[in-house]
């Protein structure tokens, strides 16, 4: 975790917090807690105090877009071209999951228009696979929050009301490329 200058006062507020409930009476003495067998529980706490866990389907759409439009497309062609069909994505910091899904989501679509534009030698089953042959897709996602991590491996999102999810397909925003 890091906190620059900007969010120093966040980190002091969430310590000084478990200082008070631990009834301890210094910093130093919460650390000694923190650094002891015995207070493995208390830096779960204080860890999940501090995490954020803000996650959302579609997040940061700049860098999506980055990875739809430039990161992808280039990772299928050189793999293709060394003939590894195997991609492995690591979604770190990724509270209850919703960025990993998209991130699948995306790979989907980059591997259903690469193959618009470069069919594969043999015919598809019907119907055609999200992840078609030869190709292995495996996403880690992982979170610092065990309590985000159980809901992210239960995924029971429900998108709450006015939150901005797209829902125009994917694929047609390839339509400005050459």
């Amino acid at each position: 975790m890091f906190f620059d200058e900007r969010r120093s006062h966040f980190l002091k507020d969430r310590l000084q917090r478990r200082l008070k409930a631990c009834q301890m009476e210094s910093f130093y003495a919460y650390y000694r807690l923190l650094t002891s067998r015995e207070g493995r529980a208390e830096l779960a706490l204080l860890l999940e105090n501090l995490t954020v866990n803000e996650t959302s389907f579609f997040r940061n759409r700049p860098q999506l877009d980055l990875l739809q439009k430039s990161v992808l497309e280039e990772i299928l062609r050189r793999k293709q071209e060394r003939r590894d069909y195997n991609l492995r994505v690591w979604s770190a910091g990724c509270s209850a999951g919703q960025e990993p899904y998209t991130v699948a989501i995306l790979i989907c679509d980059a591997l259903a228009y690469y193959y618009l534009r470069n069919p594969l030698p043999f015919d598809m089953p019907s119907p055609k696979p999200l992840i078609p042959p030869p190709w292995k897709v495996e996403i880690v996602a992982s979170d610092i929050s065990y309590a985000s991590l159980r809901v992210g491996q239960e995924g029971p999102w429900i998108t709450p009301a006015g939150s901005a999810i797209s829902k125009k397909p994917v694929i047609s925003t390839r339509s400005s490329r050459n």
